[in-house]
């Protein structure tokens, strides 16, 4: 495995046809500005009207994760080795700054 050269750069097949979708749906929204207004706004009713409650079931599903993985059977389980680069309290103060 150490002779493997590892393949560097960009997939195409991965990397250009969402950059053409991107760049299609840009250039349409800057070409008539009310017409993407009328169809964003139309997206964001559809999603929050009709799958707002599968968001809202999401959050609590995680909710239920954190605090099994907090208090349930990993709670005390180390990955690795080493001891932490932070302290608790650093990793909360990240945590938070990060989410501002």
């Amino acid at each position: 495995m150490k002779n493997e050269k590892r393949k560097t750069g960009i997939e195409p097949k991965v990397f250009f046809p969402p950059l053409i979708i991107v760049g299609i749906l840009c250039w349409l929204t800057v070409r008539d500005l009310d017409a993407a207004n009328v169809v964003i706004n139309a997206v964001f009713s559809y999603v929050t009207n009709v799958w707002g409650w599968a968001f809202e079931w999401y959050m609590v599903v995680m909710l239920f994760g954190w605090f099994w993985l907090v208090f349930g059977p990993y709670a005390k389980k180390r990955l690795g080795n080493e001891p932490p680069e932070f302290s608790t309290a650093s990793w909360i103060f990240m945590m938070f700054a990060s989410c501002t």
